[in-house]
């Protein structure tokens, strides 16, 4: 996940990460042999090569993907993406940008069967494919300004 954010170098996942930089230099290794990764770019630092590194696969689990996930797996998961998530949070609140007009906040709360629940998940599903459409058509486009923007959707039952 850290390596799809932005190319970065095990250096600095292992700085995000708070982990030990062979065990991130490890795990690279077996990402970028399963061509997970790719290298960006090398720069030559205090007499060092240092690699960065571009997640090639996108961080997310179709629905029968994760359903074959053991809890254990999916609750790691869960817990790195919301890990991430809260610290964006923090910081765009730190800076104000939570607070411009063209931000959008949702929570809608429902009482869904069974049948509604899979209907709601599939728009939730749709949303994403339709968001990295426009991500991608935008990415095409190549204009000078390119806005960072984190986006969010959940879908859980909170009790």
């Amino acid at each position: 996940m850290a390596y799809s954010e932005r190319p970065a170098s095990p250096s600095e996942v292992a700085v995000a990460l708070g982990e030990p930089l062979n065990e991130v230099s490890y795990h690279t290794q077996r990402l970028l042999a399963h061509d997970c990764l790719a290298l960006v770019r090398e720069e030559q630092r205090r007499g060092r090569m240092r690699r960065i590194y571009r997640a090639t696969v996108p961080f997310e689990f179709e629905d029968r993907e994760w359903g074959a996930l053991p809890p254990e797996a999916r609750g790691s998961l869960v817990g790195q993406v919301l890990e991430t998530l809260w610290s964006e949070l923090a910081r765009a609140a730190e800076r104000g940008s939570l607070l411009a007009d063209d931000v959008h906040v949702s929570r809608l709360r429902l009482e869904l069967d069974d049948e509604a629940w899979e209907a709601a998940t599939r728009v939730l599903r749709r949303s994403v494919d339709e968001l990295k459409e426009i991500g991608e058509a935008s990415r095409r486009r190549g204009a000078e300004r390119q806005r960072d923007a984190v986006l969010a959707l959940l879908g859980f039952d909170p009790a």
